[in-house]
């Protein structure tokens, strides 16, 4: 592909401006959500101004092809579920970035919840969240690997089941593998989205459920996080009641090996 190809194959400027604007008619509707940012063959911060890298033949075909999705999207979507109020916020400018440099590379898995990510983003109840920012960059940097578990998760979280065990995730991601799927538990784990409750048991972490929420477009449910807490007590009084049979079958032997010893 000749450099002049390449260059038409990136989107224009001028489908990225007017961001007081609210297309959600012909070609551009789902590109007028990110404000103006101008170029955006990948666009990314320097010092307080924004500055164009140039993309691959590969990255533009990339890009292309999210933006296509996310307008496909946005078409979708209820006018009245969009949040006007957030163009042009500087979240939302910093987000738009974040998810055009993103979404011009990774599997389709990853971009696919990327777009699930930046539609929620705008939508309502969801457009309110704060830290969104925060959660995209974490979103990013996910295998395809962790990103199904979480989309199992997610099927859970979205059913008020506040936990699952491990043999349900094997059962439940055969693709994956189970060494593999530990080994990505552990890896989420680490990065404070799920969190393990037993030693076979894993349930989402307070900032797991903040991802889950962004990229389901519902707010944490109060009866999911009722149900994990109702959960979490019972199995630490479970748990507790346990120790305390142990201390008690240890204190018994120990007296019965006593007056043993003692010939009573």
């Amino acid at each position: 592909m000749s450099k002049e190809e390449n260059k038409r194959s990136i989107p224009s400027n001028d489908v990225l401006t007017n961001c007081g604007q609210f297309l959600l008619q012909g070609g551009s509707q789902a590109l007028a959500l990110f404000g103006s940012l101008g170029s955006i063959a990948v666009l990314g911060p320097v010092g307080a101004g924004i500055t164009a890298v140039a993309l691959s033949a590969w990255q533009a075909e990339t890009l292309n092809r999210s933006i296509q999705r996310l307008e496909e999207e946005i078409a979708k979507l209820d006018r009245d579920k969009i949040d006007k109020a957030v163009f042009g916020t500087d979240e939302h400018k910093d987000f738009s970035l974040k998810w055009l440099e993103e979404a011009s590379r990774g599997s389709s898995i990853r971009r696919e919840v990327l777009i699930e990510a930046f539609v929620n983003s705008v939508k309502l109840p969801t457009s309110k969240m704060t830290g969104k920012i925060s959660i995209l960059r974490i979103l990013s940097s996910l295998s395809d690997e962790e990103i199904l578990v979480l989309q199992f998760m997610q099927n859970l979280w979205e059913n008020n089941v506040p936990f699952v065990q491990d043999m349900e995730l094997r059962q439940g991601l055969t693709e994956v593998g189970p060494e593999a799927l530990k080994a990505t538990c552990q890896g989420l784990e680490q990065l404070r989205l799920l969190d393990l409750k037993s030693s076979d048991i894993w349930g989402l972490s307070s900032l797991g459920r903040r991802m889950i929420s962004l990229l389901s477009g519902v707010e944490e449910q109060e009866e999911f996080t009722r149900r994990q807490q109702l959960f979490e007590l019972q199995f630490k009084e479970e748990i507790d009641s346990k120790i305390a049979s142990k201390i008690s079958q240890a204190l018994a032997d120990q007296s019965r090996r006593r007056i043993a010893a003692a010939g009573l």
